[in-house]
């Protein structure tokens, strides 16, 4: 079986399209196997149009990116195209309850502090507005799962680092009203992360720290 992968591999084209460019190449000359390399692009996608032919590839893959795009229906639309027909796309999203904990800590903060709350957490989308938006943009046979992790920081602040590490902070332009949070609201949000939240993790989870580098 990995002889005929191997060999179906070699003759196959494998395409990258990326906005950033840095992140682009920043695996440079990495192989996706034995020796196959793949085609990288930089281009905006959200809005415009994907560099490629219609009906070029079978399957078209998107991993924890589409939470960056603004025009969602568009960008499915456009993988749509590129499909052949019977095409299989595949795409991980991070989902409503992402960041949940953080969310709710944050807006409780302001309400008590500023008497309104502004959006310091990017939005996620629904699950069932994930599979209708699939079916409206052309997907047939569509299957939408959840899958749940729970990760456990010992503080709201080990877990903004994580974030900045991650280049996953708010990625929202409007944020008015309150589009910045002072330290006096992001330590009461703390004290409710922590009030609210903060369960002993099961036996023999790992914890991240402030100080935790990795």
């Amino acid at each position: 079986a990995s002889r005929a992968a191997a060999a179906h591999l070699a003759h196959a084209r494998f395409a990258q399209v990326e906005l950033s460019e840095r992140m682009l190449l920043r695996d440079d000359a990495v192989a996706v196997s034995d020796g196959v390399v793949a085609e990288r692009t930089c281009a905006d996608v959200d809005g415009g149009r994907l560099p490629y032919h219609d009906g070029t590839f079978d399957v078209c893959v998107s991993c924890l990116s589409l939470h960056w795009v603004n025009d969602l229906p568009h960008v499915l639309r456009e993988a749509r195209r590129v499909l052949r027909a019977n095409g299989f796309f595949s795409a991980l999203l991070l989902g409503e309850d992402t960041l949940r904990e953080l969310r709710v800590s944050l807006q409780l903060a302001e309400q008590e502090l500023r008497g309104g709350v502004g959006v310091h957490v990017s939005p996620f989308v629904r699950v069932a507005d994930a599979g209708n938006l699939l079916t409206r943009t052309g997907y047939e046979c569509v299957t939408v799962d959840v899958e749940r992790h729970t990760v456990h920081y010992s503080s709201m602040f080990a877990l903004l680092d994580e974030l900045r590490a991650m280049g996953e902070t708010n990625a929202l332009h409007a944020r008015a009203p309150f589009a910045s949070v002072s330290r006096t609201t992001l330590h009461h949000a703390a004290a409710i992360y922590d009030r609210m939240f903060g369960v002993a993790p099961p036996p023999g989870a790992a914890v991240l720290d402030d100080d935790d580098d990795d």
